[in-house]
């Protein structure tokens, strides 16, 4: 037997152990696999069921399997009409108006409920405050709980189990979640936590029992998570739902020697999509309940661009029209422009550029527009964005763009100065067509600031 197969082994054995401890521990009104257990003529409104050793949703008597995507209830008619059934909806105050406004559209909501973590302060430890939270949160899910759009609840958004008394906070969930179980029956009950080892998630099992399904933030690791769960045993498995997906995160690209990622074009992550949705996602069709593609809007995470579907002022990116072919088998009727690269001057094509500060320089962009559309291009310099200071996906706000640093800009060039200080920026470049689609690249370059020079100023 190989080293890696020898590892799985032991890893499945050690799984096995830890699920059995999860047989018996459920919350009562579900059967262990998932299945809902017999009360009198009961039936929920949203169930999972086990069958002949596969998962799925059962909503309204039907099965329905996830085609989503995670954001803040932007673009929903956008989401209804690529094809997408399914938003996972992050905690909004308006969230009584968000799933309204989905069930017109057809569209069902995972909801995120507002469930604080222990970086940001909060003792799960004290079981006064855990009772209270307890208490706020029951008193959401009642007041949303016969919205028809609703398709489960989302208690927890990547908790972290690096710590040891995060593991405190992990079992305090488990009460949360069986006391969410019983303020509403009719929805099932997830977490999302981040991607790991097969061993990590059998100690998220082992630690709540009580959830209906475990919810995946994952990103290049689609391939592993499939394989981990086909190594868990049956007894005690439940199943998962990706919710986040993105093909690449950004601190698994490939950097550069000032640790700044390289992100892909907009042409190279829609083909990316394409990639991870058709040979992953679909491939497992036993324990996986679907996907929610990330982020379904406009997110600054050190970029702007970087997973964002959609740009601040509402155009589409290639990527929705990816998602809209396989989730309907058909390309919208006009595709948004791919960027293909960007380049400056006396460097090769997307290669990492160091700049003096101060001089002058021209860059061209390459794109391509399957209908031919008359396109429109801009610029834009910006400092480097601080990412992952605390943790990931926490709040950043967007670098202001830097236009003194424009000389001129003609469609496919521009003609810049570099900033007057040394450090780390990024060139953006953009291309739309006038039916609301957009495609764009970036390239990251430091500046080397030798000397002063005397006038030059970014400010």
């Amino acid at each position: 037997m190989s080293k890696t197969r020898k590892k799985r082994a032991a890893y499945g054995l050690v799984a096995l152990c830890v699920l059995s401890l999860v047989v018996g521990m459920g919350c009562g009104r579900k059967g262990n696999s998932g299945q809902v257990a017999s009360q009198g003529n009961f039936t929920p409104q949203v169930f999972i069921e086990h069958q002949g050793g596969t998962f799925r949703i059962i909503r309204n008597g039907a099965p329905w399997y996830v085609q989503g995507a995670a954001g803040d209830g932007q673009y929903l008619e956008n989401l209804a009409d690529a094809g997408g059934n399914t938003l996972r909806l992050y905690w909004q105050e308006d969230a009584d108006s968000l799933l309204e406004k989905a069930h017109q559209l057809g569209l069902a909501v995972i909801m995120d409920l507002p469930i604080p973590q222990i970086r940001s302060g909060f003792d799960y430890g004290n079981a006064q405050k855990v009772d209270s939270l307890i208490q706020h949160l029951v008193q959401i899910v009642s007041r949303l709980d016969t919205f028809p759009a609703l398709l489960m609840w989302c208690a927890g958004n990547e908790f972290d189990l690096q710590r040891e008394e995060s593991l405190v906070s992990w079992r305090k969930l488990n009460k949360i979640v069986a006391s969410i179980q019983q303020a509403d029956p009719d929805h099932p009950v997830m977490t999302a936590t981040q991607a790991g080892s097969l061993l990590r998630y059998a100690k998220i099992m082992s630690l709540a029992p009580a959830l209906d399904v475990l919810g995946i933030n994952l990103f290049k690791e689609i391939a592993s998570v499939r394989t981990d769960w086909e190594s868990l045993p049956e007894m005690g498995k439940k199943p998962y739902l990706l919710t986040e997906w993105a093909p690449l995160g950004t601190w698994q690209a490939n950097q550069t020697a000032w640790e700044a990622p390289i992100e892909p074009n907009s042409q190279q992550k829609s083909e990316l999509y394409r990639l991870v949705y058709e040979n992953e996602i679909l491939a497992d069709s036993i324990n996986c309940l679907g996907s929610c593609a990330f982020y379904w809007g406009q997110k600054q995470e050190r970029t702007h661009t970087w997973y964002s579907l959609f740009t601040e002022s509402g155009e589409k990116t290639s990527m929705v029209d990816i998602l809209a072919n396989v989730w309907k088998g058909k390309q919208p009727a006009n595709l948004a422009p791919d960027m293909q690269a960007i380049s400056i001057k006396g460097f090769a094509s997307d290669s990492i550029a160091y700049l003096m500060a101060g001089k002058e320089y021209t860059a061209w962009m390459y794109y391509r527009d399957a209908e031919g559309d008359t396109l429109s291009q801009g610029w834009e310099i910006v400092p480097e964005g601080s990412y992952r200071q605390r943790f990931g996906g926490e709040k950043e706000r967007r670098p202001q763009p830097m236009n003194h640093l424009t000389l001129d800009a003609q469609g496919d060039w521009f003609h810049f100065r570099a900033p007057a200080t040394s450090g780390a920026f990024r060139l953006f470049a953009y291309v739309k067509d006038p039916n609301g689609g957009t495609g764009s690249a970036n390239l990251p370059f430091f500046v080397v600031y030798p000397s002063p020079t005397p006038g030059l100023s970014d400010k």
